[in-house]
């Protein structure tokens, strides 16, 4: 199941300053928010309230990620005054139990157990206000198919950018976990969470400098202008394979993108090989034709 939690960043001062009363009457339109947020997708539903948040359910990662922008960007829309309501997620897939609480008698509730839950909460509380975190399994699939922000209670339909922000150790949690974001550029944050008692990044400087963008389905390759990300072709022995689109001239290229430290020196020294491949053998049929490489800068294709 494709689970994501959600959770009001700060709510203890906002009780504070606005009271029970208002408080508690600003909650309710904020839960309201996420129910038609929820409601856009099929078979996405509440599998636990937690108070100032949710524990949500739904079919796909894509399906995640829209509802997670469609309910931010609500949040975003909405008249709050001097103390915005802004809440932040976290989304992963995996397996787990669904059982029923209570004992005997009718009104029993569902409860989900399992290490997916767990790791899903955990990577929701690395995030802030305006913030979707997810692991890799969810950012490596959405990606593909969201090509777009859902357009906004204003009529808006802000870019979408999407981060890589490394590994991150967690407590609980055997072995360090990639960590994503997506956003609408100009209002998500798409920075690193900072380290916290329960989580901690592990990302040496050379593996930094490889960090933040990521190619996606819709996107504009930097520093390309014109070129358009269509879709993933796969992977390959050093990163990502994506076919893009020139939308001034409608010509296709496929971009090989690279993320990886070690994999990047495996990619120069192969781009040496294959320019003496060329000089060697000249121009043929069984040797891909190479238009342009970006090595000097990130991102590297």
């Amino acid at each position: 199941m494709v689970l994501m939690f959600t959770d009001l960043v700060g709510s203890v001062s906002l009780k504070r300053r606005l009271g029970a009363e208002e408080y508690a009457r600003k909650l309710r339109h904020h839960d309201e928010l996420f129910h038609q947020a929820l409601a856009q997708v099929p078979h996405g539903r509440v599998l636990n309230d937690t108070g100032d948040g949710f524990l949500a359910g739904c079919d796909s990662p894509s399906d995640g990620i829209q509802v997670a922008l469609a309910f931010q960007a609500a949040l975003r829309s909405e008249a709050w005054g001097p103390h915005p309501f802004r809440a932040r997620v976290g989304l992963h897939v995996g397996q787990v139990a669904e059982i029923e609480e209570g004992l005997g008698g009718g009104g029993a509730r569902s409860k989900i157990v399992g290490l997916a839950a767990d790791l899903a909460a955990r990577v929701m509380s690395l995030g802030d206000g305006d913030q979707i975190l997810m692991t890799r399994p969810i950012f490596d699939d959405a990606r593909q198919y969201v090509r777009e922000h859902p357009v906004g209670p204003d009529g808006a339909r802000p870019e979408l950018e999407w981060m890589a922000h490394g590994q991150y150790e967690m407590y609980g949690v055997d072995d360090p976990v990639d960590v994503f974001e997506v956003g609408a550029k100009g209002f998500a944050k798409l920075e690193a969470p900072t380290d916290s008692e329960k989580a901690r990044r592990v990302v040496s400087r050379e593996e930094a400098e490889l960090l933040g963008w990521r190619p996606a389905a819709g996107l504009e390759i930097p520093r390309r202008p014109g070129w358009i990300i269509e879709w993933k072709l796969g992977e390959g022995g050093f990163g990502d394979v994506w076919l893009a689109k020139n939308e001034r001239t409608d010509e296709r290229r496929v971009f090989k993108f690279c993320f990886d430290v070690d994999k990047l020196r495996s990619l120069k020294r192969e781009m040496t090989m294959f320019r003496l491949i060329r000089r060697a053998l000249g121009d043929r049929p069984d040797i891909a034709r190479l238009h342009e490489v970006q090595l000097d800068s990130p991102p590297f294709f």
